[in-house]
């Protein structure tokens, strides 16, 4: 019996590991299924991540907050990153980062669960700006991707200027740099070969390569990158509509900086208007196989949607048929047969604005 016993608390224990697999370095001190939060009280470092990803963030002797390292526990497989901040911008002209002593001051650490995940917030207070800076880190069950933001707080009635946002910023080891092509002008009038493209490329020690939009974020490119060539996949991105840009830069033999950036957004912040930035998000695939769109599914379900399921209509949208030539007419007479066809959802896309068609059926703007 005492066997049994015994072996029965060793099973349970192990079962523990593998669903927070930083358990054994420092207390979970948040947790919703296998996404988890560990952290040591005496500790400048918290591990953030689920049953396929630890992420360690914390402050090094500098004193900055820091990314420390990103692992897969199931696997046992680390990405050798470097450890450093994630996170800059320019805020009231003057460049900022995130430390404890210095420009900014540590205000609190929070470690929340609600019923998505589990969220890490560290909260800093910009004495000579007079105003908050609110960095969050998410995590949800059954999927090893952390969500990032950042939010700006003013405490009193002098307005701030935010520029050079970065969204995250993580130097890696080398490896191959893929990429998804955007609609790049794609119309049913004007075919473009190379929309929705994946491409890919070997950067040599000095290459410097961006991708990105100035307008709406997938004319151009699609802001999702994936850093590896099948073995210990880094994948990244931007949950934004407007500009952005990836910029990969091959540092020497080793090391590949990734930064995800808004350069041409700017902000200000008001007092009694927070301002948050544009999500971003990382991950690694080494769990699922290096299938990148199995390893964010249940981050897209549970991040993004909010764990509401995919409810799929049948839609007729009036752009593929016409473009920007519409006319009430045409539209009763188009949604009178639709309805008949069995079509659920019925898209009056563009067209109904003023300006729309000047110069051709597909024009949008």
């Amino acid at each position: 019996m005492p066997n049994r016993l015994l072996t029965s608390c060793a099973l349970f224990a192990a079962l523990l590991a593998v669903a927070h697999p930083a358990a054994a370095q420092a207390p979970i001190v948040a947790s919703l299924d296998d996404a988890f939060i560990a952290h040591e009280p005496s500790s400048d470092l918290w591990t953030i991540g689920s049953r396929g990803l630890e992420l360690a963030i914390g402050f090094g002797a500098d004193r900055v907050l820091s990314l420390q390292r990103l692992s897969d526990p199931v696997s046992g497989r680390t990405l050798n990153i470097t450890p450093g901040a994630d996170v800059s911008l320019t805020a009231g002209g003057g460049h900022v980062e995130l430390t404890n002593g210095g420009s900014t001051s540590l205000v609190s650490v929070q470690t929340l669960t609600d019923d998505r995940g589990v969220r890490l917030v560290f909260t800093f207070e910009h004495p000579q700006l007079h105003m908050r800076l609110v960095r969050t880190y998410a995590c949800y069950p059954g999927s090893p991707t952390i969500e990032t933001w950042t939010r700006f707080e003013p405490l009193v009635v002098t307005p701030v200027v935010i520029t050079d946002l970065i969204g995250w910023q993580i130097t890696m080891p080398v490896n191959t740099v893929n990429w998804l092509g955007g609609l790049r002008g794609d119309a049913p009038d004007a075919a473009n070969s190379g929309a929705f493209e994946l491409s890919t490329r070997d950067l040599d020690i000095g290459d410097h390569l961006e991708i990105g939009g100035q307008g709406r974020s997938t004319e151009q490119d699609v802001p999702f990158i994936i850093v590896g060539a099948g073995i210990d996949d880094f994948y990244g991105g931007i949950m934004w509509s407007g500009g952005w840009r990836i910029a990969f830069d091959r540092l020497n033999d080793t090391d590949l900086r990734v930064t995800a950036q808004f350069p041409s957004l700017a902000t200000t912040v008001f007092p009694g208007h927070p301002v948050e930035l544009p999500h971003a998000f990382f991950g690694l695939s080494t769990a699922f196989a290096n299938d990148e769109s199995v390893a964010i599914h249940q981050f897209i379900m549970n991040g993004i949607r909010l764990g509401r399921p995919f409810q799929p209509l049948v839609t007729y949208n009036t752009w593929f048929a016409y473009g920007t030539t519409i006319d009430q007419d045409l539209l009763a007479d188009e949604m009178r047969r639709a309805a008949a066809m069995g079509v659920e959802l019925f898209v009056v896309d563009a067209g109904w604005y003023v300006g729309a068609g000047t110069n051709g059926t597909y024009d949008f703007d």
